[in-house]
């Protein structure tokens, strides 16, 4: 199959998709989404945002099926964890290892997310660290491995 030349999608359906999301408002945008679903452009939407007052409005949107957030050690996601998980929205996980800040490369400098963070952000990182550092992992013995296989096989 050849790739879709973006421009000639746009001549085919005559339109230019431009949701302008930091111009108008959330429900503006869930109402311009409901629209491409009912014109047949697009079964379903997401929303990525880190907002739980913007992600309320998309979840009255019959087709919005997920929500894409930052969500490692730093952010409290709480609240939009629960929404989701109460209204049956997958979440998607962005920047699971913080932009790199929580691999053994770290490198905190001007470009990460975490960079600048303050204290907090610091004392967080350096404790998830040491508590990594701290753990052990041994192989497995051939009992457990024997167990895995039972697993695996349904016994």
């Amino acid at each position: 199959m050849e790739p879709v030349d973006d421009q000639e999608s746009m001549k085919i359906i005559d339109m230019a998709i431009d949701l302008g999301i930091n111009l108008f408002d959330t429900a503006e945008i869930r109402t311009n989404m409901a629209e491409l679903v009912e014109g047949g452009i697009v079964r379903w939407y997401d929303w990525s945002t880190d907002r739980p007052h913007q992600l309320k409005v998309f979840l009255k949107g019959e087709h919005c099926t997920a929500t894409e957030q930052d969500f490692n050690i730093f952010p409290d996601k709480a609240e939009t964890l629960t929404m989701c998980e109460g209204n049956n929205l997958a979440s998607l996980n962005r920047r699971p290892l913080a932009c790199g800040a929580l691999t053994e490369n770290s490198r905190l400098g001007s470009g990460s997310a975490v960079s600048g963070g303050g204290e907090e952000i610091q004392k967080k990182l350096a404790a998830v660290r040491e508590n990594c550092e701290a753990l052990t992992f041994e192989p497995l013995n051939q009992t457990q491995m024997d167990e895995i296989e039972l697993i695996k096989k349904g016994a």
